[in-house]
């Protein structure tokens, strides 16, 4: 064949390539009256070879929030309570320092602390900056705030398309990149349609089918804020969720069968005590500090106009609140990597198991908080623990298996791909890999 022709020829398969990623995501577009789907496949076309020829497999990353270690034995979920038996569960999973939603998500999907990572709660401050990221708000979106490589960028460096309908960091622009495919974060979109375009993404053509894929469900967490972690409601959550996995798997399984499932959490629930409702503006009036979260902790940021003098006296104050340990920098517990950045506020004040911490006084009739929370030291407060579980064509089956870190997940995901870890991170596979045929 003549170079020119060849040239022609190359063009027209590209051509054909981007005619089809076009088609498919109006396809799956229109499949959805939620919002539409973005994603960077149009400039990842430079992967598409390498994603046609690499025999690496699919893997499919499910996150639970707020499904505690020991739902599946409280509650019994048929699907999930079944998947020791062809691949693995571990008896915990452990979740970094504060045991929040976003910080934890980020760790799971970069193997990394917050320290690192820089998503240190749900909501803080930057000094630096001079300005909050809030959970809810466009901050979430802003790739700036985030360090670390996910998952979906690393994978995509070597060669494979990537996918994810929801997950914390998958609609912002970190390193310059996105997932291959995916959706900003729409808390209504329903869960069917999520595991829909799931199926869609694995329906694919091989040119263009996403490799890593990640999924996330809310409504556990949800219930078990509301109505606390030993509920009808929380229980009835765990099944449903046990019954849109199940489905999930059946129907991949009459595709090729060659998923293979990681099922996650990003940390446990606690009842909260009623009786253990502490105030902050009981004991402290003053504009010289700004508070960050509440629940378990709240991180303290102290105004810059705020003299040496002034802040020792707060600082006294705040130490004499019955129920709240305060700890400035120098005084944090070493596994909680929490020490190194501004944004992980001049003091943190945390509360023991159960107790609730509010930053503002208390309001009149007030009768106390009920429901769950989350937040807690893993270390001293096991139930903030999570889930990891994995079944498909490349894991073993190995039955129960001992707790990991979360941080541990980002390696291991890499390990299932046959791919390198090519970053620096806190976690190591180490321990778990023995989970994967070879």
């Amino acid at each position: 064949m003549k170079t020119h022709q060849k040239i022609s020829f190359l063009k027209f398969k590209w051509a054909l390539i981007l005619f089809s990623i076009v088609t498919l995501t109006l396809i799956s577009s229109c499949s959805t009256s939620q919002h539409e789907q973005f994603g960077s496949y149009l400039t990842d076309l430079k992967i598409l070879e390498k994603n046609k020829n690499n025999s690496s497999p699919y893997v499919v990353l499910i996150s639970i929030d707020g499904f505690r270690h020991d739902y599946i034995k409280k509650y019994q979920p048929p699907f999930l309570s079944e998947i020791e038996k062809k691949g693995f569960r571990a008896k915990s999973l452990e979740p970094i320092f504060p045991s929040k939603t976003f910080p934890n998500h980020y760790s799971l999907i970069t193997g990394l602390y917050s320290d690192q990572h820089k998503l240190v709660a749900n909501r803080f401050y930057d000094p630096e900056r001079k300005e909050a990221y809030l959970l809810g708000k466009p901050t979430t979106s802003d790739g700036t705030w985030y360090g670390g490589e996910p998952l979906w960028t690393s994978i995509k460096k070597q060669g494979l398309l990537t996918a994810s309908y929801f997950w914390v960091g998958s609609d912002a622009n970190i390193q310059n990149s996105y997932p291959s495919y995916y959706y900003p974060y729409n808390h209504g979109t329903p869960n069917t349609e999520r595991t829909k375009q799931v199926l869609r993404w694995l329906e694919m053509p091989k040119e263009i089918r996403p490799h890593f894929i990640t999924l996330y469900f809310s409504h556990v967490d949800s219930a078990g804020h509301r109505y606390g972690p030993n509920s009808d409601e929380v229980k009835e959550a765990v099944l449903n969720v046990d019954r849109l996995i199940s489905n999930l798997a059946k129907e991949t399984q009459k595709m090729n069968g060659d998923v293979n499932f990681v099922i996650v959490s990003d940390h446990g629930m606690k009842e909260i005590d009623p009786k253990k409702s502490i105030f902050i503006g009981d004991y402290l009036e003053t504009n010289l500090v700004s508070f960050y979260e509440q629940g378990p902790l709240t991180l303290g940021y102290f105004n810059t106009m705020a003299t040496l003098e002034q802040r020792e006296v707060i600082i006294k104050k705040l130490q004499e609140i019955p129920g709240v340990k305060l700890y400035e920098k120098k005084d944090r517990p070493a596994h909680w990597h929490y020490s190194k950045l501004s944004r992980q506020g001049d003091f943190i004040l945390v509360v023991e198991n159960g107790a609730y911490l509010f930053p503002e006084k208390r309001p009149e009739n007030f009768l106390g908080k009920s429901g769950g929370t989350h937040g807690y030291d893993p270390k001293i407060s096991p139930e903030m623990n999570g889930i990891f579980l994995g079944f498909g064509p490349q894991i073993k089956k190995s039955g129960v298996v001992d707790q990991t870190k979360n941080i541990n997940i980002y390696p291991f995901i890499m390990d299932l791909l046959n791919l390198k870890v090519q970053v620096p991170i806190d976690g190591s596979s180490e321990k778990i890999k023995n989970l994967i045929r070879k």
